[in-house]
Parts: structure tokens; sequence; C-alpha cells
């Protein structure tokens, strides 16, 4: 933990995550002071969530806001999802399933917004993928007759059917419970 002073000494912004037997206990002793420290995993260290965390890591400009990745092909959907954000959200919007996948690999994001419509095929197709990143879905798609089920996602939203008002609250509480 002695790294851990240094770089709070001496102001740095270098994201640290600390893999320790005790990073819980630890953790405490830094709660009331600012820190460079992004995680605190404790050993033995689940693979998904040390991933996560590097993920984090790199997106530290973003740590401060939320990121959202808006997989939806169509452009008055993306601008409406856009709009209705405030300034303490980022939504990247991917056009397609091969878009969305490179997005998933490159960055970390806070909640994924799916359709399943896409030029390249079924959003459906992106589920195991994004579960495997651990994020929470959002389907909204035109289509309805889609059984909540047998997919695994957090919501079901059918675009014709859903405001604005309860989009923006489906996706905070979903951010919010995280």
């Amino acid at each position: 933990m002695q790294i851990v002073r240094e770089l709070d000494a001496d102001g740095s912004t270098i994201p640290v995550i600390v893999v320790s037997a005790s990073a819980s206990s630890v953790r405490n002793e830094y709660a009331d002071k600012p820190t460079c420290v992004v995680n605190w995993i404790d050993k033995p260290v689940d693979q998904q969530t040390l991933i996560s965390a590097v993920l984090m890591s790199v997106q530290v400009p973003a740590l401060t806001g939320r990121r959202l990745l808006h997989v939806d092909d169509d452009e008055d959907i993306i601008e409406l999802v856009q709009n209705m954000l405030d300034e303490t959200w980022e939504a990247i919007p991917a056009k397609s399933l091969a878009q969305a996948r490179a997005l998933l690999s490159e960055s970390y994001y806070d909640l994924v917004i799916l359709d399943i419509g896409l030029p390249d095929g079924s959003g459906l197709d992106l589920l195991a993928e994004i579960r495997e990143l651990g994020y929470p879905v959002i389907l909204f798609s035109e289509e309805d007759s889609i059984e909540s089920t047998i997919h695994d996602f957090e919501a079901k939203l059918v675009k014709s059917y859903t405001s604005s008002a309860k989009l923006l609250k489906t996706l905070l509480d979903l951010t919010d419970a995280a």
C-alpha cells in the first residue's frame, strides 16, 4: 500500500487496481481519502471483475460520467436517446453488429441499449458477448414478440409503445441499482 500512498502524495492520475487477500479491509483505511485506486479486488480474483476493472481504468476521463453503448441503426432513435441524456452520460452509437463488437472489445460501458433489427443480423446475437462483460441490457426494439423468459436482458421496451421518459427511467433505474 506504500505505492498508493506515494501516488496520492504526488497527486498522480495513474489508475490503480488493488488486488489483495485483504483488499476489502485495506479499502476501509482509504474510505475518506481521495485516491488513484479505481477498484479494490479481493483474492481469489474473479476474472470478469478484473477485466471490468481494467477496462474501467483505461477510461479514466469517463469515470466521472456514465457510458452507454447504443446498438441501433435508426438515426432518429439514436438522436432521441442522445438528446434525453444529460451531460453525465456519453452515448456511443453502434449501427451494426460488427461495429458493436468492435466497440465492446475496446471500451467499458455502464449499460447497453440493444435493438434487434440490424443491417448485418439480429442484436440478440450480441447478448452472450454482452453478458460475458457483465453489462446490463435494455432491449429496445420494434419487435414485441420476443419472450423475455427466453433471453437474458434486464428490460424489454417496444419503441412504438415507450415514451422517452419511460426509457430514461428504465436506464436510470438499471444504472443506479448497479
